[in-house]
């Protein structure tokens, strides 16, 4: 039995949830006794993995005292939800997307001076091949090139979600910043198949993030952000498709995702889910957990020491985020129901 079922089992027996309880019961095979009593703080735990020379997965879980309206009411305001310690900068995409929405999309001087030196198969920044051609044709003698590299790096990435928005996953980047090269695509295939277990709870979900924007249900609402944050290495630059499906007579109330659609390093893709899940009425907020599954594939093997090292400031992270974004909930529900 791995920790995720652990620990959503305890979970659900905590929260008296017949209907995730019947789920997990009943396809899981798990023994409702398997856990006992549901953390009073975050439980973060790593996952098996398929690879794991590439591959983290991890799963937290924390008890929040919001009601879970609120709570998607204030994911929907994105800008503000994401803040973090590692989050330096964030903008959210318009449909379509504009300039403005990239106003203050900056590229670090770090990897300006790698893609200066960017060529196919060789550049310490991901990217495709078509992106760095077009980098190499920029004039790095020049006294502005700082600003047409970043005007550039705003269209092409501005470009490149409004194709993504017109035609789903087709239009995933091939990155080709390594001799192998990598197709977020596949990628990304690969870590939603790996999270079947979690997302099957929204029974819509894996074929609307398969033929998005073919496939859109009533249920559910996709907002496209991009961020910068620094884990302690390079800062990574990310761009990402957050999907809500509401779903109020389903096991869990809603589930969220986040489809990670482009990262500047390490990344070769990011799957996460975010599962809402509710006690017997859940009207007072004082049921309401969050269960986090993040799921990371790496454009590199890892190696032992580095691997401990990411597995263990993913799971810091994880700790972290759990619990700001709950003190930090807590305190506007508390503000907004008094």
């Amino acid at each position: 039995m791995n920790v995720s079922a652990l620990v959503l089992l305890g979970l659900v027996a905590a929260t008296l949830n017949p209907s995730l309880s019947g789920f997990l019961t009943g396809q899981l095979g798990l023994s409702p006794g398997a856990l006992e009593g549901l953390p009073s703080e975050a439980v973060v735990e790593e996952l098996p993995v398929d690879n794991e020379s590439r591959e983290i997965a991890v799963v937290g879980v924390v008890p929040i005292n919001v009601s879970s309206q609120f709570f998607l009411d204030s994911f929907r305001r994105t800008e503000t939800f994401m803040q973090s310690a590692e989050l330096k900068r964030i903008g959210t995409f318009s449909r379509p997307p504009t300039s403005a929405d990239v106003a203050a999309l900056d590229l670090g001087t770090d990897d300006l001076e790698a893609i200066q030196e960017c060529k196919v198969a060789d550049c310490k920044v991901k990217l495709p091949a078509q992106d760095i051609g077009a980098f190499r044709q920029l004039d790095w003698s020049a006294a502005n090139v700082a600003d047409g590299a970043t005007k550039l790096f705003r269209n092409r990435i501005t470009g490149y979600v409004r194709s993504y928005l017109e035609s789903g996953n087709s239009a995933l980047m091939v990155y080709a910043d390594k001799p192998e090269r990598m197709a977020l695509a596949d990628g990304f295939g690969k870590l939603l198949r790996e999270s079947a277990p979690v997302s099957s709870l929204a029974p819509d979900m894996q074929r609307h993030l398969n033929e998005f924007p073919k496939s859109s249900p009533d249920d559910t609402e996709d907002i496209v952000y991009w961020t910068i944050e620094d884990f302690g290495y390079r800062p990574v630059t990310a761009v990402t498709h957050a999907t809500i499906y509401d779903q109020p007579s389903g096991p869990a109330r809603a589930i969220i995702t986040h489809k990670q659609i482009y990262a500047s390093h390490y990344f070769h893709a990011r799957f996460t889910v975010m599962a809402l899940v509710e006690g017997s009425d859940g009207t007072n907020g004082s049921d309401l957990y969050l269960v986090y599954v993040d799921r990371s594939l790496f454009d590199d093997d890892l190696g032992t020491i580095n691997r401990g090292l990411l597995r263990h400031g993913l799971t810091k992270s994880l700790r972290t985020k759990l619990e700001t974004l709950r003190v930090r909930l807590e305190a506007a529900y508390a503000r907004n129901t008094h």
